[in-house]
């Protein structure tokens, strides 16, 4: 009886001290960091975010658009980042191969405690049905991190719409990368719209349509411009105006 208490006691130690690393959240490991990586396919878009201790930043890129933002993440943040992403058994998702093309998505890593590991809902890998929830219970903490920095660093800028932009027989819509959109037609004509912008390049387009409903094409475009609207710290207001068949912004 003896023996068995003993070897139950050893064997009890053991597995807690397998668990103390693997288990153990109270602690956040020294080389804790995180990367989600968002893009590909079709789109000339996407995203890579980075978390640690040390440097944390949001790189976002949409067409010839590209910022780079760096901010600092608190350690209770990182915490719970670590506790969720044990909890929910990341290095055990599993994943299966489909044959698809142009096919974009999410690949998340971390690397705690000396090991590495990654996985990936992007191509032609997707995430099992029976582990979904815990892959996206990782990405949502990532994405709520860095939408709550982006949006501290953001700033509000005023879109200053000049007279040769508003007119009544057109449509006028705004695009503002994914961050903002303004359609006369659905917010009712506007001299000046404010938006929420992080400091960087942002991919603008903006566009007057005919109201005709004529078929012939390229018929209904009056007028576009598209590029990019770099914006800084220190920016109040930008005056979008029409040259011809041409929108610009300064």
């Amino acid at each position: 009886m003896k023996t068995v208490i003993i070897l139950s006691t050893l064997l009890f130690g053991l597995v807690g001290a397998k668990c103390s690393n693997a288990c153990n959240t109270d602690n956040v490991p020294k080389d804790f960091r995180v990367t989600l990586h968002d893009g590909g396919g079709m789109v000339r878009a996407g995203e890579t975010y980075f978390l640690s201790k040390d440097s944390s930043y949001a790189e976002i890129w949409d067409q010839d658009a590209k910022t780079k933002i760096y901010f600092k993440v608190s350690m209770s943040q990182l915490k719970k980042l670590y506790n969720i992403i044990i909890e929910n058994q990341f290095h055990e998702i599993e994943t299966y191969e489909e044959r698809v093309y142009d096919r974009g998505g999410t690949t998340i890593s971390y690397r705690a405690d000396g090991s590495s590991y990654e996985k990936s809902d992007a191509g032609m890998t997707f995430i099992q049905e029976s582990w979904r929830d815990e892959f996206a219970a990782v990405e949502n903490e990532i994405r709520e991190i860095v939408s709550n920095e982006l949006d501290r660093a953001s700033i509000d800028v005023t879109l200053d719409i000049d007279d040769s932009v508003m007119d009544e027989n057109k449509i006028v819509n705004f695009n503002v990368g994914s961050s903002f959109t303004y359609m006369s037609a659905r917010d009712g004509w506007q001299k000046s719209v404010t938006v929420r912008l992080y400091p960087g390049e942002h991919y603008m387009y903006v566009t007057m349509l005919n109201k005709d409903l004529s078929t012939e094409p390229g018929s209904k475009i009056f007028a576009q411009g598209q590029g990019i609207l770099t914006i800084d710290k220190d920016t109040k207001s930008i005056s979008v105006y029409r040259d011809g068949e041409k929108i610009y912004w300064k």
